[in-house]
């Protein structure tokens, strides 16, 4: 059939063609492609609509074969059994040979020639409407074609019309079928003023049919059952839901409905008891419509009413409910109380459901029902009591607020409890889901998490968590849990226990109790634990760590950190536990806990990346600035020196300005705090603290420049630290290193210099850095010459020797320390250092006059006199010549010149003479040793004049016999050495 085929040959083979299909498709045996017939179908179905249209007229004959032929189609739809995969063909088919067979009888034909033909065919015409009834009802139960199953019951209300007037025509009987079918299809298709407007005509139309009349109200019945039970707004919509559309027009028609339901009743006689308990269900849908609604008082009234005649507990929830809604919590908690008593029927199952509804409409009656329940517990008798008590527990867990798992944990501590492995397994597994319900935030907003927990609306606190875990751990774990369960939930309860503890955690002995219980109780449940379940080693030592930290038990919680190292998990576990645990301290401003847990981990870090290494390295500062202990500072400088210095002066991690000062700053630091205990370990962090610095030297603005201001006066005084450790014979720095922080210090000077516009550097910084580079020099020169073993002598100019006793800013101490290496120096290359033994000489005589210079003549002070001899006594001891001990003793009569007394000369004879007198306080150690020093040098000179005289050098002998003398008169009269050089002088003759 063509598509644009509508005349009678193309209708009659039409009809053909579906009276074969039908027969095809109702046999097993023959392959279907049930896409294809439907297609099919609706191309032909197509066709016939458009002949309808066009209102014609089909000859007699033609009319006949198609009647014959749509009913034997009819027919076969209903006689022939049809698989179950084709029964969608069927009802299209069905569709089709009703179009056909309303055709054949002309109902699309102009109105007067229809009517004429339909007043009479009446058989024929019952023939259709019960045709358009049939499809009709399958077009809205299957195929939500609502037009199309309208247009079909009008069809059948045009034949009801056309046929009412005739003479005991029986069609006319089916116009109350047909206004119900009317009515069933309004409805479901969302027209519901419409519906509403059929209804109230069924009303008037059933006033003397008591069967039609019951259908009126089982119509009503089942719409206002699938309204009021519909889901609620927080669940997702029902099917039925979603075809109500559930808007305030099905809600205001359903109210509509039910009223006038009631009203037709009440009209009737309420006799019997079927009547009387339906008047009641309606006036209890009516009560639980406007519940729905929102009408919350009229809902309280009609459930009443439905009370009075049904005498059953369903009002009572309504009204129950009602009274919630409208929070009139005192006449709701007196109904509950009332459905609780021990005489009412209503089983303990029900009333934990109706409790679970109450506490969901207003959650402020929690603890009304809950009383309630618990008081109707107690009065269960003991078969009934522990599954009783078990619904109660299920019922506060399912409340899940602050005040009934409060309740819920309460309960589960004092009551008996069964010997149940699935009871103590559900408390347990549900104890445990509490304490982690916040973590679930992200599932709860899903539909499925909202129909498992429907009554969730808040946060636990974290206190309420814990005693949650602390009963599953203590009572139901021995039962209802493995070992490896048991300890995950002490990782729970750890991570609670320490959340409740202030940041950063305060004094013990002043926190607040509970903190301090919960984590006093979670560390001795962990005690009890003997063995580690494998799969949680790291976090089982990380969280124990975490809890001795936060109590206080540090030296435990580090042998947590060793006994995590000495694991067998992989290094990535443990460097991501340790950093977890450093993170944690960091958080609790435990600083100097850190840094020791950083210091314990950084030697074990050679494998891991550099930022890593860095990371915990500055863990460990941290940790060394917030103690300050001289251990933990010393500790912390051997770890740098040898684990972070080569990191940081390397190329593996690239460092910022800012991170450049702050490391360089830190190293200084820590070097001035080990210089005086461990120098070689000071230098070597001062020299990369220098190295870093050394870095922003190309960046002299923001962070650089504070890091740059430092620099001079940080390599001072490494080169000094350097310089002194040289003289002790444990040099730090190689040579070159030496060189180039001698070559920065050099040109920062000069920097210093040309920038400074008064030109007067004899006291500025700029002075005492020469002095500082004269040493470094002497100490590169003496070391190259060390390490040629003496090859070569360098130039006493390349030292500049001569000219450091006239630096300005240059120290007695300094010059002391140039004479010992170079004396040091050359007593080990003698054959090639003649002139470096006799610059120790002057060097340490230019160190005596130095300091002579400096004595204050104001008082009488007996260790510098003692000082300067000594240091007089030590340039004698390097002479090794005569003209080097003459130089020697030339000095030091100048000091001591009787003739032009100098500070020193007044000071000494002040110390001697106390020292005859036995006086106080210069009559001391000082004293002594200063005359001890003096005869030493008398003595010394009376045997120099001795030698010369053996070998009749009297111009030598006169002039140390001179210096003898000198010395003895200064000494006390009744000094032996004194005595015997002035008997002597008189009887040794001259040679």
């Amino acid at each position: 059939m063509s598509a644009t085929g509508g005349d009678a040959p193309s209708l009659l083979a039409c009809a053909a063609w579906l009276h074969d299909a039908c027969r095809a498709w109702t046999d097993e045996n023959r392959v279907v492609d049930v896409g294809s017939a439907q297609a099919e179908l609706a191309q032909r179905l197509t066709a016939v609509k458009e002949n309808a249209e066009r209102h014609d007229c089909l000859p007699v004959k033609e009319a006949l074969q198609l009647q014959l032929c749509g009913q034997d189609c009819w027919n076969a739809t209903f006689l022939l059994s049809w698989p179950v995969e084709r029964l969608v063909l069927k009802r299209a088919a069905r569709h089709l040979a009703a179009y056909l067979f309303l055709t054949s009888h002309r109902l699309f034909a102009p109105p007067e020639v229809f009517e004429a033909h339909v007043s009479h065919h009446r058989d024929d015409a019952e023939k259709c409407i019960l045709m358009c009834l049939k499809v009709s009802k399958a077009l809205a139960n299957h195929g939500n074609a609502f037009d199309e199953a309208h247009m079909m019951l009008t069809w059948a209300s045009a034949i009801v019309a056309a046929c009412r007037d005739a003479s005991k025509v029986k069609v006319g009987q089916y116009a109350m079928e047909v206004h119900f079918a009317q009515l069933h299809v309004l409805w479901r298709s969302g027209r519901f003023s419409q519906a509403c407007a059929m209804a109230e005509k069924l009303a008037e139309e059933t006033q003397n049919s008591s069967t039609y009349r019951e259908a009126l109200f089982e119509f009503i019945y089942e719409a206002a059952f699938a309204v009021t039970c519909s889901a609620d707004a927080a669940e997702e919509p029902s099917a039925d839901e979603k075809e109500l559309g559930a808007s305030a027009e099905c809600h205001n028609t359903t109210q509509a409905l039910l009223s006038l339901s009631l009203r037709l009743q009440k009209q009737d006689d309420v006799r019997t008891v079927k009547q009387q308990s339906f008047l009641g269900t309606t006036e209890l849908q009516l009560a639980c419509l406007l519940l729905k609604t929102g009408a919350y008082g009229e809902a309280v009234e009609a459930a009443a009413a439905a009370y009075e005649h049904l005498h059953t507990f369903e009002p009572l929830v309504v009204r129950l409910k009602a009274e919630s809604l409208r929070h009139n919590t005192e006449s709701a908690a007196e109904l509950f109380a009332a459905l609780c008593r021990r005489d009412n029927t209503v089983a303990f199952a029900e009333l934990c459901a109706i409790a679970m509804g109450l506490v969901e409409s207003n959650p402020t009656m929690e603890e009304e029902v809950a009383t309630s329940l618990q008081r109707r517990v107690a009065s269960s008798p003991a078969s009934a009591d522990e599954e009783d008590r078990f619904r109660l527990l299920c019922f506060l867990l399912h409340v899940h607020s602050e005040w009934s798992v409060g309740e819920l944990v309460r309960l589960l501590s004092i009551t008996a409890k069964p010997q149940d492995q699935v009871f103590h397994r559900f408390f347990f597994c549900c104890l445990w889901q509490l304490a982690l319900c916040d973590e679930e935030a992200a599932v709860q907003g899903t539909t499925a998490a909202r129909a498992t927990h429907p009554c969730r609306r808040g946060r636990l606190s974290g206190a309420l968590k814990w005693e949650c875990l602390k009963v599953a751990v203590t009572d139901f774990s021995a039962l209802g849990s493995s070992d490896a369960e048991r300890q995950s939930m002490l990782l729970d309860m750890s991570r609670l226990a320490v959340e409740l503890q202030p940041d950063p955690p305060s004094d013990p002995a002043t926190d607040d109790e509970d903190p301090i219980t919960a984590l006093q109780h979670t560390w001795e449940l962990w005690r009890r634990e003997t063995t580690v379940h494998p799969a949680l080693h790291s976090p089982v030592m990380l969280a124990q760590a975490q809890l001795a930290f936060v109590l206080g038990k540090c030296d435990e919680g580090l042998q947590f950190v060793h006994a995590l190292w000495s694991s067998s998990e992989e290094d990535d576990t443990k460097v991501q536990s340790c950093a977890a645990l450093i993170n944690f301290l960091l958080v609790r401003s435990m600083f100097d806990v850190a840094g020791s847990v950083a210091q314990r981990c950084l030697p074990r870090l050679a494998a891991d990346p550099a930022q890593c290494r860095l990371d915990f390295a500055k863990v460990c500062a941290l940790g060394s600035l917030a103690s300050g202990e001289d251990a933990l500072v010393s500790a912390v400088g051997d770890l740098f020196v040898a684990h972070v210095c080569p990191l940081l002066t390397g190329e593996e991690v690239p460092l910022s300005p800012t991170l450049l000062s702050w490391w360089s700053c830190f190293l200084w630091y820590i070097s001035d705090r080990l210089l005086e205990g461990s120098p070689i370990q000071a230098v070597r962090l001062s020299y990369t603290g220098v190295c870093l610095s050394q870095k922003l030297c190309m960046d002299r603005s923001g962070d650089a420049a504070c890091g740059l201001a430092l620099l001079p006066r940080r390599l001072s005084a490494l080169l000094e630290a350097e310089f002194d450790l040289y003289v002790a014979e444990q040099p730090c720095l190689t040579v070159p290193e030496l060189r180039q922080s001698h070559t920065l210090l050099t040109r920062l000077s000069e920097e210093a210099v040309e920038s400074d516009s008064t030109g007067d550097n004899g006291s500025s910084p700029e002075s005492r850095a020469r002095v500082t580079l004269s040493l470094a020099t002497v100490e590169m020169a003496l070391r190259q010459l060390e390490e040629a073993k003496g090859a070569e002598e360098p130039p006493a100019a390349s030292m500049e020797l001569d000219t450091l006793p006239h630096l300005p800013s240059i120290e007695a101490g300094d010059l002391e320390q140039v004479a010992t290496v170079c004396h040091r120096v050359a007593a080990r290359t003698p054959h090639v250092c003649i002139a470096l033994r006799a610059a120790a000489v002057t060097l340490q005589i230019a160190a005596a006059e130095t300091h002579c210079r400096r004595l204050s003549a104001a008082g009488n002070d007996g260790d510098a006199v003692y000082a300067v001899l000594s240091m007089l006594y030590d340039a004698y001891g390097m002479a090794s010549s005569a003209d080097a001990r003459a130089e020697v003793f030339t000095a030091l009569i100048q000091m001591l010149d009787p003739v032009t007394p100098t500070p020193l000369t007044e000071m000494l004879s002040g110390a001697l003479k106390h020292r005859s007198c036995g006086n106080s306080p210069l009559a001391g150690h000082a004293a002594r040793l200063a005359e001890t020093a003096v005869e030493f040098f008398a003595v010394e000179a009376w045997n120099e004049s001795v030698q010369w005289n053996v070998l009749q050098r009297r111009d030598e002998v006169a002039r140390w016999r001179s210096w003898a003398l000198t010395l003895a008169d200064m000494l006390d009269s009744t000094n032996a050495s004194k005595i015997a050089i002035a008997d002597l002088a008189v009887q040794m003759p001259l040679l």
